[in-house]
């Protein structure tokens, strides 16, 4: 790709009457407020950009990425399909299409795929349709929500964008490096809304979506086993954060001021940090910031728990459940098949009975403390 293909790129989608915008250069977010580019970033809801503001902007900043809003204006709508920890989009859209009556991925749909391809992120385009809501974001609901696990996200006007081809990921937001390319090697020149398919459901299913939870109609977990937060760890979690954020701020106020002779000592902060430190390092099992449920059944290691793959305690062996000390929170058990499980009791509605959680002790997914600290913490 070089620069001349994303201005070229640009030039074109304009003509095909999309709300196209620029973004930073390698990344998929908007360019700083004030800026031009956040300017043309803002207009483009408004109308389209015109082609001196266009070629202006990318003789400027050649390697600007392109961003879209899709919606009746762009005659677009997407779905933004992901594979993450909590869950896998394709698989999800299969499920719930076959239990209320929809596919969406039946083929018609033209596919754009991310530089995360290879793990099953792609984008799916269709004619302009209202069968969708406007925007639908899965993480802006909770873990005890089951659309946080869908897996796939739907853009449908400017109140969210997607990036379209030829836009390149440099990987520093952490996610994978690579281009947004179509799947079927078409050019982006080739590209307009008229060659889309008319988007192949017409229930109110999706619509739905963003239903406030106590009306929710139709929508259950991605399976039994959800993630989320186990009561109390989080809490304990967020006020180690919250009182060396209050400690550090207090000690900047009192070096500002000369009149004020108290002072705090760097040592007390580094002290309250470590006492902190070393009450996250004793759980058993922790719960990250990002939703994720590590186990340490061994000294040094943390391994991911498997919250698919469980066993209710009334289907296990009465000899393998008095091994649980009464009141004990975790306890793990290396089974004969050689599988680690953790006795996991959760206060979530419906989850009363005791589990046995299964530990993925896979050595390329284990953690040390530090690796914690530096990737989520």
């Amino acid at each position: 790709m070089t620069s001349s293909h994303l201005s070229e790129a640009a030039l074109h989608y304009r003509s095909q009457g999309l709300r196209i915008f620029p973004l930073l250069p390698g990344k998929r977010v908007p360019f700083r407020k004030g800026s031009q580019g956040y300017k043309l970033y803002m207009l483009a809801k408004t109308r389209s950009l015109t082609e001196a503001e266009i070629r202006s902007f990318w003789a400027s900043v050649p390697d600007a990425n392109i961003g879209l809003w899709n919606g009746a204006k762009s005659d677009l709508s997407a779905i933004d399909i992901d594979v993450d920890e909590f869950g896998d989009g394709n698989v999800r859209l299969a499920e719930l299409g076959a239990e209320h009556g929809f596919n969406v991925l039946d083929g018609f749909a033209l596919v754009v795929l991310s530089p995360s391809s290879e793990s099953g992120g792609r984008h799916l385009y269709w004619r302009w349709t209202d069968n969708l809501p406007k925007n639908f974001n899965r993480k802006s609901y909770g873990l005890d929500d089951p659309r946080h696990g869908y897996g796939f996200d739907i853009r449908n006007s400017t109140d969210g964008y997607i990036v379209l081809p030829p836009s390149y990921s440099n990987g520093s937001d952490g996610k994978t490096p690579g281009a947004y390319r179509f799947e079927n090697g078409m050019a982006p020149t080739e590209f307009g809304p008229a060659i889309l398919k008319a988007f192949p459901y017409k229930g109110p299913w999706f619509n739905n979506l963003i239903a406030k939870k106590k009306h929710l109609r139709g929508h259950k977990s991605a399976s039994s086993e959800p993630l989320w937060k186990p009561k109390g760890q989080i809490k304990e979690a967020a006020t180690l954060y919250e009182e060396v954020d209050a400690a550090i701020a207090k000690y900047s106020r009192y070096r500002a001021n000369d009149n004020i002779r108290k002072t705090i000592r760097k040592k007390d902060i580094d002290a309250a940090m470590k006492k902190g430190v070393d009450f996250l390092k004793s759980l058993r099992v922790l719960t990250l910031k990002n939703g994720l449920v590590l186990a340490k059944p061994h000294k040094l290691l943390y391994h991911p728990l498997n919250f698919k793959d469980c066993i209710l305690a009334s289907e296990m062996d009465d000899a393998v459940n008095a091994l649980v000390p009464r009141g004990a929170k975790h306890h793990f058990h290396t089974f004969d098949d050689g599988t680690v499980r953790v006795w996991w009791t959760s206060h979530r509605k419906g989850w009363n009975e005791p589990r046995w959680i299964l530990v993925d002790t896979r050595l390329q997914k284990s953690l040390t403390w530090d690796d914690v600290v530096r990737k989520y913490l």
